[in-house]
């Protein structure tokens, strides 16, 4: 909510990267925070621990949001540990984290991923993003299915994931964006 660069903010947030996701094949969200000092995993419900204080909700894209989501349509995660966090308002004590979605562009380009690892890991990703209808009305489309087996016969993750934003820029300089 602040349109400031980070340098330029009098405390530290933590950036992650989709091009970090990528580069270190991370499949899940919770795979990512361990890279992050002082912060878990998010669990199922969405919740999570910071500096050792437990919070049940997160921000996307500057808004409270309660649940768990795939890593696929995120562009980055914004972590600010402690008290400065109540920038956003309401807060954990132990600070908070935002987790900014990918953005329509009106570049038209495709690109198809498939990932796998062991435990019968895979992940198969679909994401395309252009121009729909006029040259002011862009789209992101992400379709992306996960699965993870273990050695425990009863234990399997099974993920599919689908997330759609379409964009539209007025003449006043005014956007309108909707996501799902």
């Amino acid at each position: 909510r602040v349109a400031t660069e980070i340098k330029d903010l009098p405390y530290t947030v933590n950036v992650i990267t989709s091009e970090f996701f990528e580069d270190f094949a991370m499949f899940q969200i919770d795979d990512t925070l361990t890279q992050v000092g002082g912060l878990t995993g998010i669990d199922v419900g969405g919740g999570f621990n910071l500096r050792g204080f437990t919070s049940t909700s997160q921000l996307r894209d500057g808004f409270y949001r309660l649940g768990r989501y795939g890593q696929t349509n995120v562009d980055r995660m914004e972590i600010i540990k402690g008290p400065n966090a109540g920038i956003y308002g309401r807060t954990s004590p132990g600070g908070m984290v935002n987790m900014i979605s990918k953005a329509p562009n009106k570049k038209d380009a495709q690109k198809l991923t498939f990932r796998y690892g062991s435990f019968d890991t895979s992940q198969g990703t679909l994401e395309a993003t252009g121009t729909l209808v006029s040259p002011d009305t862009s789209y992101i489309l992400i379709l992306s299915q996960f699965n993870r087996a273990s050695d425990m016969d009863w234990f399997h993750i099974r993920e599919n994931q689908g997330f759609l934003a379409v964009k539209h820029d007025f003449a006043n300089g005014a956007h309108l964006l909707v996501s799902a």
